[in-house]
């Protein structure tokens, strides 16, 4: 398991900076969806039937596949529009702590969609240690993220309009790149409800 105290903390603390988007809460809950996504996987790998093995390995290649659309939007998006912002380097250190577990999480990603192909034959122990490669960098990063977006530091350099720009181009992404069928019901069942009531703000036609 790779549960992280602070992050299960800083949701209910960390201040808003209006919109959510780019404040502390909202990227704790986030990384709190994923770290549930991880810690299901770790906990249902030795408790899955043969039979579900397709199914469950369909769902760790969604918590992949979510990992990585969370990161590009980041290094496309987010990231650039900070340092445009607060200045040039500044999340230079988050792009780094990607890259410090993309080559085990990659490993994983293709053992997880071989498993799902059935050329090769799910094994709890690989696929533990396999996840083990990878998961204490990423959990590293993760909580290192968390301070880049003080709500105090945002406040200082961007604008509610700037903000309200970003946002909309944030959401174009979102509606174009995040798959209704795997990455939304990821959101949805990995969501914290104690801490993080507040979303899905879902429109009436999706619910």
């Amino acid at each position: 398991m790779i549960w992280c105290p602070l992050l299960w903390s800083q949701c209910t603390t960390a201040s808003f900076f209006r919109l959510r988007s780019l404040s502390q809460a909202e990227l704790v809950r986030k990384l709190k969806v994923l770290i549930r996504g991880f810690n299901s996987m770790a906990y249902y790998a030795p408790r899955i039937k043969e039979n579900e093995v397709p199914g469950f390995s369909r769902y760790c290649m969604a918590v992949l596949q979510t990992i990585h659309h969370h990161h590009k939007a980041e290094e496309e998006l987010t990231f650039p529009f900070l340092e445009s912002k607060i200045g040039q380097g500044t999340m230079g250190g988050n792009v780094d702590g990607h890259h410090g577990f993309l080559p085990g999480l990659e490993a994983f990603e293709k053992y997880c969609t071989s498993i799902h192909a059935g050329s090769i034959k799910f094994e709890v122990k690989v696929f533990l240690e396999k996840m083990g490669t990878f998961t204490p960098a990423l959990m590293e990063h993760l909580t290192d993220e968390i301070p880049t977006l003080d709500a105090e530091k945002l406040r200082k350099h961007i604008t509610l309009e700037e903000l309200a720009a970003y946002e909309k181009r944030l959401q174009e992404m979102i509606a174009k790149e995040t798959s209704l069928l795997y990455t939304f019901p990821l959101a949805v069942v990995n969501n914290d409800k104690n801490s993080a009531a507040w979303f899905l703000p879902v429109s009436p036609s999706i619910r």
